[in-house]
């Protein structure tokens, strides 16, 4: 048996696609392409497409006919393509090696070669351009016009038209230019932390404008403050530029926007907006107050000293009153996305309870309704495109190994999603659904993994995949082996779900005795975790009352600062408490003197200029608790506990940096390095906010083979996950027994000059959050570049 190639001349197959833009364009504006379209067949509806993508980015991939980037859907269809498996080799694209030959559409006369394109330009400093049309009809004259949205840039455009039919393919390429006569730019870094001054360069150039006086204006608004004296440029001549500082100073925390204006000679005028977020490197922390609200009495709810030392406007004070507090949900709500990183674990640790908190979120002022349906879908979305081929989930990347706990915790969130109404890609979630079968059908269970086998039963339960007999071979043969409190749980609730509830009640009763967790089992549990998603399977298993109450009272013992509360744990709190609500029956309560009965326990925002008044005019004693969260004013001190963390910075040769004299374009190199004090609960996670101006190299240095000149720096550990971003470098690390030093490194280039605060580093334990390490905070101060 063999495989060979069969040509197939593309000749009648292939439209002629012809795009005619102006030679140059203009900027932040719509603008009409003509298309023309030849040799649609007679009758049939042709369609076109165009995009229009930044020549510096385009020529990081292939060529198309103008030696740039583009679709080729002749080669797609009729082209040769290699069977084996072959080398991408990105990086070396970026060092300008010879392009791949091009697809053969005849045997043994392979297309010509097309010339090959320049080393690419990597853009810094400023946007990339990629726009797409949408799909647009041809008319019958084979013509079309086709609007493309072109942003604030000053580039050269590659375009490329798609054409089809539905027999026929083609392709178009153009060239165009979009850019301003007189230009006006600003280095503005895209963030900002509250006190930084950043020193913003303006360039006015005049490459095809009128000669005559310029006038340059910034206005700032939201938490920014400039200097908006004009900038007089006088007898600006074409081919020539002008330069103008201005200090930009963020006052407070927001989305700022600054907005300038150039005008000059002949009417001519220019404005662009610069979009700037402020937002505060240190993360939000939780203070609460609680207590008891006697028969006849009052409680006037203002904050106080709970909001001192909290940045203004950055504060949220909510009150809890009810028979029985719902297990600190304002709190935790409130805290929800401080770890709003990546992981498939938190991704759908913050799933899981947004599809419960609808009314809550309402009441404490979050997205709720339509903005919270769309921040669950998007979690779904980004969930399901983390899925592995065989229906299992990794930790961190669909090329991860599949994590037997982690993937039935995620398919129960996408379960309880399509319950909720929302849309679950479905060949995705059938192919979870078959990895649970395959799961359950595997009748051998290492005891490290008799938790995972048991929210298996759970999922599939659920998902109405299995009866109820593997459940009870499950628990006839395997739960005398099985020590978790939260693995009983679950299959209580998987026998209850099933109709039986004998055997459900059964099971839960013989809770109260349990140990927590199993060793040597990577479920991403703690005691606290495994009690509250413990209690939420009972309420849900419809248990015993008094169970029910006895856990609940348990649990009220464990609970911690929601910010330092892992994401597992704030979920299952979260579900906990939904389910703890619904049971404690109506609340009578007086707010601000208005009587009221409440089908729930209170829990809503309060604003501290008006306060609340609180009063309880029913007969029993409400417990009450008031939660302010917000950021600090000033920077948290360094902390150990359980971890060490130490950031050095310096320069690339070795050196320590002066941080009160950093030089603008200078490479920087960070060392993270620190170690855990006894073996961690999970993975560890490093975040290192950076200061605003800095921007990281995306070099990622895991051995020291990658180095280069940079060898000096020894030996480096392997991150099990790193990301670059905008303004943090995070990475996680699995740190084994036997190796608990930990020293990783990333590269950050100097962008702006200024002042700005240097926020501190922390590592935690994902699983055990009371885990951590933090550097001490600072301040820098960055000069401008030589020369």
């Amino acid at each position: 048996m063999g495989i060979d190639w069969v040509a197939v001349d593309p000749a009648s197959r292939l439209l002629s696609v012809k795009i005619e833009p102006p030679a140059e364009a203009r900027p932040r504006g719509p603008l009409t392409l003509p298309v023309t379209v030849t040799g649609v067949e007679e009758g049939a509806q042709a369609h076109v497409v165009v995009t229009a993508i930044d020549q510096g980015l385009s020529s990081l991939g292939g060529q198309n006919a103008v030696g740039e980037q583009g679709v080729n859907p002749a080669g797609w269809f009729f082209g040769r393509r290699s069977l084996p498996v072959e080398l991408r080799d990105a990086y070396g694209r970026l060092l300008g090696e010879p392009a791949p030959a091009p697809p053969v559409t005849k045997d043994k006369e392979p297309v010509k070669a097309l010339p090959r394109a320049p080393s690419p330009t990597l853009l810094q400093g400023r946007d990339v351009a990629a726009v797409y049309s949408g799909i647009v009809t041809v008319g019958a004259d084979g013509k079309a016009q086709v609007v493309l949205d072109l942003p604030d840039i000053q580039s050269t455009l590659s375009l490329t038209a798609v054409a089809w039919s539905g027999t026929k393919v083609g392709r178009g390429d153009a060239v165009m230019a979009v850019r301003d006569p007189v230009t006006a730019t600003l280095g503005v870094p895209g963030f900002l932390a509250p006190d930084d001054k950043v020193q913003l360069r303006l360039s006015v150039d005049n490459a095809a404008g009128p000669r005559g006086p310029y006038r340059a204006t910034l206005i700032a608004e939201g938490p920014l403050a400039v200097d908006s004296t004009p900038m007089d440029f006088k007898a600006l001549q074409p081919g020539r530029n002008a330069n103008a500082t201005r200090t930009l100073t963020a006052t407070g925390v927001g989305q700022g926007r600054l907005t300038l204006t150039l005008t000059g000679p002949e009417g001519y005028t220019l404005t662009r907006i610069f979009p700037i977020t402020v937002r505060s490197p240190v993360p939000p922390v939780a203070r609460q107050d609680g207590g008891t609200l006697a028969p006849g009495g009052t409680l006037t709810v203002r904050g106080g000293p709970l909001l001192e030392g909290l940045r203004p406007g950055t504060a949220t004070l909510a009150v809890t009153a009810g028979p029985r507090l719902p297990l600190d949900a304002a709190g935790q709500l409130l805290a929800l996305d401080t770890r709003a990183y990546g992981s498939s674990e938190q991704l759908a640790g913050r799933l899981l309870p947004l599809l419960y908190v609808n009314d809550w979120a309402r009441d404490l002022g979050l997205p709720a309704d339509a903005a919270l349906k769309e921040r669950v879908q998007m979690l779904i979305d980004r969930l399901a495109a983390r899925q592995r081929s065989d229906g299992a989930f990794a930790l961190w990347s669909v090329d991860g190994p599949a994590e037997p706990w982690l993937t039935p915790f995620v398919l129960d969130a996408l379960t309880r999603a399509r319950e909720a109404g929302y849309v679950v890609p479905e060949e995705g979630y059938r192919r979870g659904l078959d990895w649970l079968s395959r799961a359950v059908g595997n009748s051998w269970v290492e005891d490290a993994e008799l938790p995972s086998r048991a929210y298996v039963l759970y999922v599939a339960a659920r998902a109405k995949v299995i009866d109820a007999a593997p459940v009870r071979f499950f628990q006839e043969t395997f739960f005398p082996k099985v020590s978790s409190r939260l693995a009983r749980a679950q299959v209580g609730a998987a026998f209850a779900l099933l109709g039986d509830g004998e055997r459900a009640a059964s099971i839960f009763a013989g809770l109260r005795d349990l140990p927590v967790g199993t060793p040597g089992a990577r479920d991403f549990g703690s005691e606290l975790r495994d009690r509250a998603a413990a209690l939420a399977f009972l309420a849900e298993g419809n248990a015993d009352a008094a169970l029910v109450e006895a856990e609940a009272k348990a649990l009220q013992t464990l609970l911690r600062d929601p910010a330092q509360t892992s994401t597992q744990e704030r979920a299952w709190l979260l579900l906990a408490a939904n389910a703890l609500s619904g049971r404690s029956g109506p609340v009578t309560l007086a707010q601000d003197g208005k009587p009221e009965t409440l089908a729930r326990p209170l829990l809503r925002r309060v604003d501290p200029a008006k306060g609340l008044l609180l009063g309880n005019p029913g007969q029993q004693p409400l417990s009450t608790q008031v939660t302010a969260v917000g950021i600090p004013a000033k920077p948290l001190p360094a902390e150990a506990n359980g971890l060490t963390l130490e950031r050095r910075i310096l320069d690339t040769k070795g050196n320590p940096v002066d941080l009160n004299k950093v030089r603008a374009n200078d490479l920087l190199v960070v060392v993270l390095e620190g170690k855990a004090e006894r073996p961690p609960a999970g993975p560890l996670l490093l975040v290192d906010p950076l200061p605003a101006g800095f921007a990281i190299e995306n070099v990622r240095l895991a051995g020291s083979a990658q180095l280069g000149d940079l060898s000096w720096l020894g030996p480096l550990s392997d991150a099990a996950h790193v990301e670059f971003r905008e303004d943090r470098f995070v990475a996680a690390l699995d740190l084994p027994a036997e190796t608990p030093d930990f020293r990783l490194v990333y590269l950050a280039r100097v962008a702006n000059a200024g002042t700005f605060g240097l926020p501190a580093a922390r590592v935690e334990d994902l699983v055990d959050a009371t885990r951590f390490a933090r550097t001490p905070a600072g301040t820098l101060t960055v000069v401008a570049p030589r020369g």
